[in-house]
């Protein structure tokens, strides 16, 4: 059966390098066959010390089986 797992990272240098790691860390933990990868860039609104701000993030959308 093949299932569906979102990760979400900052859109910067730092956050691809933090998806990277987890995505890796998934996969080995797991023991995932990944089918395909999906990216999309968007806008997240967060909460910070001066209230809300919008932030770019990265969306990888992953097909995959047990």
């Amino acid at each position: 059966m093949i299932k569906v797992k979102i990760f979400m990272g900052a859109g910067t240098a730092e956050g691809m390098k933090f998806l990277e790691d987890k995505i890796n860390e998934w996969v080995e933990s797991e023991g995932v066959k990944i089918h395909s990868v999906t990216s999309v860039m968007g806008k997240r609104k967060t909460e910070g010390l001066g209230g809300f701000e919008e932030r770019e993030e990265l969306f990888l959308i992953v097909l995959y089986e047990k």
